[in-house]
């Protein structure tokens, strides 16, 4: 019998912000990057490579099937190369040619009439902030900036038992939480209270 591995996902609610005519207050609204993602699809994928840092990403794949987006970004890299070992005992490194790389996927997919992007995880590969990071590169409209929000399920919040010790804590909200989920302010919910409190985007 096959292994089988366990796929996780992350989804995340594309917005755009931008400043009102008089530049004194920014306008939040739902994104649909459907005319950004036309744009770029129609450009070889070799022109879609963007240094972020001292890495380079490059947007593989990106094409409409159906409704949706499907999208394929690499993260390339020529530093820290893996070694290849055997069940013999043998270990080796692989030099790769100039021009080459080692690369990690993400693979994303994108639901324009809801403004829901859904990331597959991959520790080595790009995490939201850097997807967010990616679509401001390959927007070209400069009046606007691409956010993206983590979308929550509230009934697993209520699962955190104030009772239990944590060892480390991930925690994505966005600014609409409902009273109800943060009846109780202390322990983690308490936290959960301040995100809203001054609604914070993580």
């Amino acid at each position: 019998m096959g292994k089988y591995k366990t796929i996780y996902f992350d989804y995340v609610k594309t917005y755009t912000q931008r400043y009102e005519k008089d530049g004194n207050k920014v306008v939040e609204e739902l994104a649909d990057l459907s005319g950004c993602f036309e744009r770029v699809s129609k450009i070889n994928s070799v022109d879609r490579t963007y240094n972020m840092g001292n890495e380079k990403i490059r947007i593989q794949e990106l094409k409409k099937v159906g409704e949706y987006w499907e999208i394929l970004v690499l993260k390339l890299r020529d530093e820290v190369m893996p070694g290849i070992a055997d069940d013999s005992g043998n270990y080796s490194i692989e030099i790769l040619e100039d021009g080459k790389y080692y690369c990690e996927s993400t693979t994303m997919l994108y639901d324009p009439e809801n403004s829901v992007l859904v990331l597959q995880k991959n520790r080595y590969g790009l995490q939201a902030s850097n997807v967010e990071i990616l679509l401001n590169l390959i927007n070209v409209d400069n009046k606007i900036k691409i956010i993206l929000k983590p979308i929550i399920n509230k009934n697993k919040i209520k699962l955190l038992d104030n009772g239990h010790a944590y060892r480390s804590l991930e925690i994505g909200i966005v600014n609409n939480m409902e009273e109800e989920v943060i009846e109780d302010s202390t322990g983690i919910m308490g936290v959960l209270n301040n995100f809203q409190k001054y609604k914070g985007n993580v």
